[in-house]
C-alpha cells in the first residue's frame, strides 16, 4: 500500500519565509512603515502595511493557496499563487509619486505671479505716469 502525503492547506499565521519575502520586497525597514498581521473571518492569514497615520495602505491575504492584494479601501488590485509576484505588485502600488510636490510648486508659482500682477504692476504704472509728468520739468533743467 502506498501512502500519499497530501499537503495541508495553509491557514492561520504567516510563515517566517512569507513575512521575510513581504518585508524585503516592500522594503519596510527603510521606509519607516509599520505592518501588522491578522486573520480573516474564515481564519486565513492577512498582512497589513500601515501608513504614517497607522491606516491600512495595502492588505495581502492568503486564501488557501491564493494570495490576494487589496488597497486600503478594499479594492482588489492583484491575485496570484506566487507571493513574490504579489509582493512586487504591492511595492508598485505603494510607490510614492512626486505629483503632490509638483502641484504645490505650481500653486506657489501661480500665487507669486498673481501677486506681482495685482500688487507690483500698479505701482510700476504709477511710477511711469509720474515720470511722464516730471520728465518735461527735468528736461528744462538740463
Amino acid at each position: 500500500m502506498n501512502v500519499i502525503a497530501f499537503r495541508k492547506p495553509q491557514t492561520g499565521a504567516w510563515s517566517e519565509t512569507e513575512l521575510r519575502t513581504l518585508g524585503e520586497t516592500l522594503d519596510m525597514g527603510r521606509r519607516g512603515q509599520g505592518w501588522d498581521t491578522g486573520l480573516t473571518e474564515s481564519g486565513d492569514a492577512q498582512f497589513y502595511l500601515l501608513g504614517p497615520d497607522q491606516a491600512c495602505t495595502i492588505c495581502v491575504s492568503r486564501i488557501g493557496g491564493l494570495y490576494v492584494l487589496e488597497d486600503g479601501q478594499g479594492t482588489l488590485l492583484f491575485e496570484h499563487r506566487s507571493l513574490p509576484l504579489v509582493a512586487m505588485h504591492a511595492r508598485n502600488a505603494v510607490r510614492t509619486t512626486r505629483w503632490p510636490l509638483v502641484a504645490r510648486i505650481v500653486m506657489v508659482w501661480c500665487t507669486i505671479r498673481h501677486m506681482m500682477n495685482d500688487r507690483v504692476e500698479p505701482l510700476l504704472l504709477e511710477g511711469e505716469e509720474l515720470l511722464v509728468h516730471v520728465a518735461p520739468q527735468l528736461a528744462a533743467y538740463v
